[in-house]
């Protein structure tokens, strides 16, 4: 069983049972730091499992957060709760859960319209998503299901809810930058360094 020690990574060039179905010449590398041990089977180097499916749903995940990141936005600046029903900004009447999918909803079921008055929707609420889904499987790529992974899409999502405020608002919301010190801050007291 041949193992090589590349900069902290180990890299298996061998069969093993360990590894059932991998292939002779196939390389498996794990983070191993100083030591240089085998990954556990359907586990890569960052501790992801599942490939494309598990990225995908993250993705969703991400977008799900993303559609909440944008209701603090509009509602921390007009004072209302963030768990009020959700409605139209123009005629104001509330919108069912079917239309409040991230995403879907804009482009393939209301078509960017409200489904009442049919008022345009704001571009800003599919591009939080977006950009929100984009960043949650991005730092999945790097950090896999983890402490730091945690620590990083709530410091990512605090970010994107004040540089959301400030590109529409030009002003940014002290209680967001109170929220991310508490975040960071506390974090850093209970867990350690990222």
């Amino acid at each position: 069983q041949g193992f090589k020690r590349v900069a902290g990574l180990c890299e298996r060039t061998g069969r093993s049972s360990a590894y059932p179905g991998s292939e002779k010449g196939t390389p498996t590398r794990c983070f191993a730091g100083s030591i240089i041990t085998e990954c556990p089977a359907g586990l890569d180097s960052a501790g992801r499992r599942g490939g494309i499916f598990v990225f995908i749903l993250v993705f969703i995940l991400g977008a799900v957060f993303g559609s909440f990141a944008n209701v603090c936005v509009l509602r921390s600046r007009s004072g209302e709760s963030l768990f009020l029903p959700s409605r139209c900004p123009h005629c104001f009447r509330d919108i069912a859960w079917h239309d409040l999918v991230p995403l879907f909803s804009f482009f393939l079921f209301l078509r960017g319209k409200c489904r009442y008055c049919k008022n345009p929707i704001a571009w800003q609420y599919p591009c939080v998503e977006l950009f929100s889904a984009i960043g949650f499987a991005t730092l999945y790529y790097f950090d896999g299901f983890s402490l730091p992974y945690v620590y990083h899409v709530g410091v990512f999502l605090l970010f994107l809810v004040i540089a959301a405020g400030d590109f529409l608002f030009q002003e940014i919301d002290d209680r967001h930058i109170v929220f991310s010190l508490v975040w960071v801050l506390g974090w850093q007291f209970y867990f350690g360094n990222y």
